[in-house]
C-alpha cells in the first residue's frame, strides 16, 4: 500500500481501482488537499525520511452523494523511505482525513480519525468509506487491553452537512474486507 505517483506537482494520476473515471483522475487537487500532502512530505523529510511513491495516498470519489469529487487521504499509504513508521500511527492506527468539495472546486476537511485500515466500496464515481476501528467504536463496552478489543469496519455517512461514523449497527466484521 505504500506508493506515490505525482504528476505536475500534486496532480494525481491514479492507478487501477482507485478512481472510476479518467476525467476525475486528471483534475488538480484542491489547495487544502495539496497543503495536507505537502505537510506530510515536509514532516517525512524532518523525520529523516524521503517521500517515496504512494499512489493510494489520495483517493478520489464522491463520498457525500452530491456528484462532486471528494478526497480521502490515507496517511498509512504514505511511503516515507527511511522513516517508515512515522505515519503508521502505532497502536492507534494511521490517520485518515476526508476533504469534501464545494461548488467552487475548493475542499474542506470534514473528517479525520486514526484507523487500522480503509476500504472504499465503490459504485461508479460514488463510494462509501469503511474504516477499520476497534473497541468502543465497534460497540464494545468493556475490555481490559487493546489485545481484547474487538476490531470491525465502520462506514462513514454524510448527514446534515457533516461526515461522521454511521451507527454502530452498520458495522461489519473485520474479516469483511480482508486481503490475502
Amino acid at each position: 500500500m505504500r506508493r506515490n505517483q505525482w504528476m505536475s506537482g500534486l496532480v494525481i494520476g491514479l492507478g487501477v481501482g482507485t478512481v472510476a473515471s479518467a476525467a476525475v483522475a486528471a483534475q488538480a487537487l484542491p489547495a487544502a488537499v495539496k497543503a495536507h500532502v505537502a505537510d506530510m512530505r515536509t514532516n517525512c523529510k524532518d523525520a529523516g525520511g524521503r517521500p517515496g511513491r504512494s499512489p493510494e495516498l489520495v483517493q478520489i470519489a464522491d463520498v457525500t452523494g452530491d456528484g462532486r469529487a471528494d478526497y480521502v487521504i490515507n496517511e498509512g499509504a504514505f511511503d516515507c523511505v527511511g522513516a517508515e513508521s512515522y505515519f503508521s500511527g502505532g497502536s492507534g492506527g494511521a490517520s485518515v482525513s476526508v476533504y469534501v468539495s464545494d461548488a467552487t472546486g475548493s475542499a474542506k476537511q470534514a473528517f479525520t480519525h486514526g484507523v487500522s485500515g480503509i476500504h472504499l466500496e465503490r459504485s461508479g464515481q460514488a463510494a462509501r468509506v469503511w474504516l477499520g476501528v476497534g473497541g468502543p467504536l465497534c460497540g464494545q463496552k468493556q475490555f481490559r487491553s487493546r489485545a481484547e478489543a474487538e476490531d470491525c469496519w465502520r462506514p462513514l455517512q454524510w448527514k446534515g452537512g457533516k461526515l461522521d461514523f454511521a451507527p454502530v449497527s452498520q458495522k461489519r466484521p473485520y474479516s469483511a474486507f480482508a486481503t490475502p
